[in-house]
Formats: structure tokens, C-alpha cells, sequence
């Protein structure tokens, strides 16, 4: 779960952004597998690429899934790339496209061995480069785009300005699972 975001744009915190009565942070946490689930990005600053490189020699698996904070609905897309990982052979990533045709790079998965060997030359004298754009990171890995319907569009709905918030709250208030 990626929570080290300045929200700058929004103005304020986002994974402490109380939305429908929880924080987002609290919310995607209740969603997320216990056990599985690590937090990056609380005391990294250097954008969500960078804390992704930075966490990545502490990963002991073969595949990452990446949530950000900011995207309320997309725990159940998240679970089922991760369901169709077995399915795509010769990938190094499943990454959802919204209906507007936008690569939802931080709610996707990775094989690890690809995003270690991808980030090789992104650390300077043991440290991970700040400010790195996670489609930087991962533009050059075989990706499969996985269209989303209109019916599931919902669940790329990223938080990032006070207009967006107001859709999600609005959303939240009638009730939708998305997805669930």
C-alpha cells in the first residue's frame, strides 16, 4: 500500500483523509490481506516509484502488488490481477486501463524480479534516486493492459484533487461495494 503521497493537488494527507467515517489508510488496510500487506512510503519522500525501489531488496516473494492510498475502490482489482497472474506467461506486469484509457501503474502487479532488475540503475551510492515516475520504472517491462469495463471503472477512481474526493464521497455515501 503506497501512503507516502505530499497530496498536493488535494491539500492534505490523503492516507489519513477521512472519507465515510474512516481514513483511507484504515480502509484499504481492512481490505487488504493481513500478513501481506506493508505500508511504503510513511517516511519516503521521493515519490511512489522511488519507495517501490527502496522496498524492493525487503520483498521475499515472486510478485508485488501495488495499491495507492488514494484509490478507495481498488483492493477487489488488485485481488484479481493478482488471480490472473498465473494466466500471464511471458508478462512482467498486469496493469489495469481506466475507461479513459489511462494506465493505472499504481494499482497493478509486478513480478519483483523484474522491477529489482528494471531499478538497478536507480540507486546513487546506496541510496534510491528521489522523484523517480513509476512509468519510468516500469515502461520498459512486458506489460499486459487489462481494459476495465464501465461497470468497473469505479475501481480506478483515484483521489487526487477536492473534486475527486467529492465524487468518492458521493459514492460512498449511496452505498456501491465496487466490485465486491
Amino acid at each position: 500500500m503506497l501512503t507516502g503521497g505530499a497530496g498536493t493537488r488535494l491539500g492534505e494527507d490523503k492516507a489519513a483523509l477521512v472519507v465515510a467515517g474512516r481514513s483511507l489508510r484504515s480502509r484499504l488496510t481492512a481490505e487488504l490481506p493481513a500478513g501481506h500487506t506493508h505500508e511504503l512510503g510513511v517516511d519516503f519522500s521521493g515519490g511512489p516509484a522511488s519507495a517501490v525501489v527502496a522496498y524492493l531488496p525487503q520483498v521475499r516473494t515472486a510478485l508485488v502488488a501495488l495499491l495507492a492510498v488514494d484509490m478507495p475502490f481498488a483492493a477487489p482489482l488488485v485481488e484479481r490481477l493478482v488471480a490472473a497472474w498465473d494466466q500471464a506467461v511471458g508478462y512482467q506486469g498486469l496493469v489495469p486501463i481506466d475507461v479513459t484509457g489511462r494506465e493505472q501503474w499504481l494499482s497493478a502487479v509486478y513480478s519483483v524480479d523484474s522491477l529489482r532488475e528494471a531499478s538497478k540503475d536507480l540507486w546513487i551510492e546506496g541510496r534510491v534516486q528521489p522523484g523517480i515516475a513509476m512509468k519510468a520504472l516500469v515502461g520498459g517491462l512486458r506489460i499486459s493492459r487489462v481494459p476495465l469495463s464501465e461497470a468497473d471503472s469505479v475501481m480506478a477512481l483515484d483521489i487526487d484533487t477536492p473534486d475527486d474526493l467529492a465524487i468518492v464521497q458521493e459514492i460512498m455515501k449511496e452505498g456501491h461495494r465496487h466490485g465486491t
